[in-house]
């Protein structure tokens, strides 16, 4: 349409919203048997260490994003903060597990922590968003040659929210909808 003169296309620059991947860090969470993985900062770093962001960007915006290096988005030019990113190194993120005691004790290919329970976790997105269900798949498929099996959820808006107020789920990928270019 746009080469037929129909429709014009504008590039309005980056939006103010981003896509998050986080880890659950409630109390309640800390009881789960797989806190002292799970919510380590460790594990945080390894699971950063695993993403190729760039790749990220192109497979699931298909190249028309910039990956994310703060909380608050590069098009907010007022607020963002670039914050120290690690970067993507499939090694520095295996020896940081293996720092936490998980390894594929059965050869099996998923990890074990020390009680030899698989290092799974349950990942929540919201359903039919396709961005964030690719996103959530890429995430998934860059954890599994670690040995890190994550599980994909997609809930309808609504469910997924709940879950996230009630603090009942292991991660979540998700859009925060900011209202004020103020992150406060």
């Amino acid at each position: 349409a746009a080469a037929s003169g129909s429709v014009r296309a504008t590039n309005a620059g980056i939006g103010l919203d981003g896509d998050l991947l986080w880890i659950n860090l409630s109390a309640a969470k800390a009881r789960d048997a797989r806190s002292r993985w799970l919510q380590h900062g460790d594990f945080r770093r390894a699971l950063a260490h695993s993403i190729d962001r760039r790749a990220f960007v192109d497979a699931v915006y298909l190249g028309a994003a910039v990956p994310a290096d703060s909380i608050v988005s590069p098009g907010n030019r007022q607020w963002h903060a670039v914050a120290p990113l690690p970067g993507y190194d499939v090694g520095a993120a295996k020896q940081l597990l293996w720092s936490l005691n998980l390894t594929d004790r059965n050869g099996d290919g998923v990890l074990e922590d020390s009680d030899r329970r698989d290092v799974r976790l349950t990942l929540l997105t919201q359903k039919g968003n396709t961005s964030l269900e690719r996103g959530a798949a890429f995430i998934r498929d860059s954890l599994a040659p670690l040995g890190v099996h994550v599980d994909v959820v997609a809930l309808e808006v609504g469910a997924l929210i709940d879950y996230i107020r009630r603090g009942d789920y292991d991660a979540a990928y998700f859009r925060l909808l900011t209202t004020d270019p103020d992150p406060a």
